[in-house]
């Protein structure tokens, strides 16, 4: 993608939303674009995506893994694009049947931290990007205490 096209991200939107009957969406891209730096403030990630059909969500990276997308060298002042983290995984539910919850864990960390760093073979990244990793916890909402009470005692 290329970053700072609002008509392109409501296009992709669209795209992945259009006909579908998925109870949970997952949208991954290389957005060129850093959301979290236009979020305003520390730790707030500006959500690119329309929040009519429900509200998206992704997850920041903590403070110990990378918080970049790209190289050391992709970061200079002369770079043009594809400045800090521009590759995000934003999912949404689309059921009230279930909730969802996205976590960094222990094999998601690892793919970050390994996809961020030169490898052996090269001497170089494995991409010109990390990777961008979490997993996704999924589980039936329970019904509320309230719905359990019968009205025929």
């Amino acid at each position: 993608m290329k970053g700072g096209r609002p008509e392109q991200l409501s296009a992709f939107a669209d795209f992945a939303s259009k006909d579908s009957s998925a109870d949970i969406e997952i949208l991954t891209a290389d957005f060129n674009e850093d959301f979290a730096a236009q979020g305003g403030s520390e730790g707030i990630i500006r959500c690119p995506f329309a929040q009519e059909a429900g509200r998206y969500m992704t997850i920041p990276r903590a403070p110990d893994l990378p918080q970049v997308s790209r190289p050391p060298n992709k970061q200079e002042e002369g770079q043009a694009s594809g400045k800090g983290k521009i590759d995000y995984i934003w999912v949404r539910e689309r059921t009230k049947e279930f909730q969802t919850n996205l976590v960094c864990d222990p094999v998601s960390r690892s793919a970050i931290l390994e996809s961020h760093r030169n490898c052996e073979a090269t001497g170089d990244w494995p991409s010109d990007h990390g990777c961008e990793a979490c997993s996704l916890q999924i589980q039936r909402r329970q019904k509320p205490w309230w719905k359990f009470w019968s009205s025929s005692l």
